[in-house]
């Protein structure tokens, strides 16, 4: 059977961030599964929303899902017992360390997506984003904040007060505070970062304050400034 956290020739199960395991510790991991490791932990540690990694999450899925059809169906079919004793369960671990990570990443921008959904709702850069079905969510999510303000506070007013639209604004009472009762990201908050490549002199502060940046340096800064590079990849938030 393929492993889905090694290459097809060997089966690492460690957890660790080395994209390649120590002489003896195996063969090297899934590029796909650390990359989506790295992803989670960007994720978690940027104020606002990423790019989400669909590429990356559907090959995950479908490679655990293959995978556990290959360990159902090789112990259906009578497999050697004491082989399958000993690999099934490193097979399943495998499974679940997977989908563990896949859950983590999608939850992670599940609860930044809500918290944010009025700004992400405004904005057309950051809803380019999300996926489909976060898009979907996002609007789903202020249709039912809206739903609870206007049944919770808004039926209780007076017909014109309630409905009214208010000027210069494109929404009813109901969305805009639908809209209004999440927050815009903190962009100003500090990060630490990890150079990707060589970028030399980067701007890190509005006041024109500049740090050097060779491949694999490690800075703490302000995210806004340079979060252009964070979307682009050039900069790794760890």
């Amino acid at each position: 059977m393929a492993e889905l956290l090694g290459d097809d020739e060997g089966m690492t199960m460690g957890m660790g961030d080395a994209g390649a395991a120590a002489p003896g510790a195996g063969m090297p991991r899934n590029p796909a599964y650390v990359e989506l490791l790295a992803a989670w932990r960007s994720e978690v540690a940027c104020p606002e929303l990423l790019a989400w990694r669909g590429d990356l999450v559907d090959g995950l899925r479908a490679g655990a899902d293959a995978q556990e059809r290959l360990v159902d169906a090789s112990v259906r079919e009578g497999a050697d017992v004491d082989e399958c004793l000993f690999s099934a369960p490193m097979y399943q671990t495998e499974i679940a360390r997977v989908k563990y990570v896949l859950g983590a990443y999608v939850r992670c921008r599940l609860r930044k997506l809500e918290s944010m959904a009025g700004w992400v709702a405004n904005d057309d850069e950051a809803r380019a984003r999300l996926s489909d079905r976060e898009a979907q969510h996002c609007d789903a999510y202020l249709a039912l904040c809206a739903k609870h303000h206007r049944k919770a506070l808004l039926d209780e007013l007076p017909a014109p007060f309630a409905d009214e639209t208010p000027e210069g604004e494109g929404d009813a009472v109901p969305e805009a505070l639908a809209k209004a009762c999440t927050r815009a990201p903190q962009l100003d908050g500090f990060v630490f970062v990890r150079a990707r490549s060589d970028l030399g002199d980067v701007q890190i502060d509005p006041s024109g304050e500049t740090a050097f940046f060779a491949k694999g340096d490690v800075h703490v800064l302000r995210y806004g400034p340079v979060r252009t590079f964070v979307h682009d990849g050039t900069l790794q938030l760890i």
